[in-house]
């Protein structure tokens, strides 16, 4: 029995590990844009609490947290002209930014600690339809986690403020959550968060705003 508790507190200490040196360079991407300051903490406290409504087991919220704070570390790999870039897209550099996913589950394959989370990070980019990226997964073949993670990336980029507008009303962010459910956005997890933004348990977090 000793020896299984020193497997699990070592297993603990090293998923501890790997977590604050992935979240060090996630939060170094960031530093190369003030507007997406904070972007990964925030979604990582929706995805939470989405999935504690959703009464999802423990070790699932575990896992959504660590993907949470981390799902955008594949940006490593972007060009940085590209993050920074202020106007639109061009066709060539969005398909540079889709890459990310892939790029970021890449990086935590080598960490056997955060193996659990690789596919939340690699599919959070997918949609119920089909459309999504990098393989076009559908529906229920999208991990949960990753359907979360989706919806709460998409509330904080459409809540929070860029140099180009302000972030969206409740009212607006909700009509949005609608008008896509089950197409871009999984229909119960855009449910419960409607849901939430009605009650007051989900309220945008404007902490770096200062």
């Amino acid at each position: 029995l000793s020896i299984v508790i020193q497997n699990n507190l070592m297993h603990a200490e090293n998923k501890k590990k790997s977590f604050g040196i992935i979240k060090s360079l996630a939060e170094a991407i960031e530093e190369k844009d003030f507007y997406t300051r904070g972007h990964s903490e925030r979604v990582m406290k929706y995805a939470i609490k989405i999935a504690e409504k959703m009464n999802l087991p423990s070790n699932e919220i575990e896992k959504i947290q660590y993907a949470g704070i981390l799902h955008d570390v594949g940006k490593i790999g972007i060009p940085e002209n590209i993050l920074r870039k202020k106007g639109m897209l061009t066709d060539e550099e969005y398909q540079k930014i889709k890459e990310h996913p892939a790029k970021g589950a890449k990086i935590l394959m080598h960490m056997h600690s955060l193996k659990d989370i690789v596919s939340i990070v690699k599919y959070h980019h997918e949609r119920p339809d089909g459309k999504g990226y990098p393989e076009g997964l559908k529906g229920e073949e999208i991990p949960i986690g990753a359907r979360i993670l989706s919806v709460a990336d998409t509330f904080d980029a459409m809540t929070s403020n860029r140099p180009y507008r302000k972030g969206l009303s409740i009212e607006v962010v909700k009509e949005e959550l609608l008008k896509y459910s089950g197409a871009q956005f999984d229909a119960n997890v855009s449910e419960v968060v409607i849901d939430m933004l009605d009650s007051g348990e989900l309220e945008i977090d404007r902490s770096y705003d200062d």
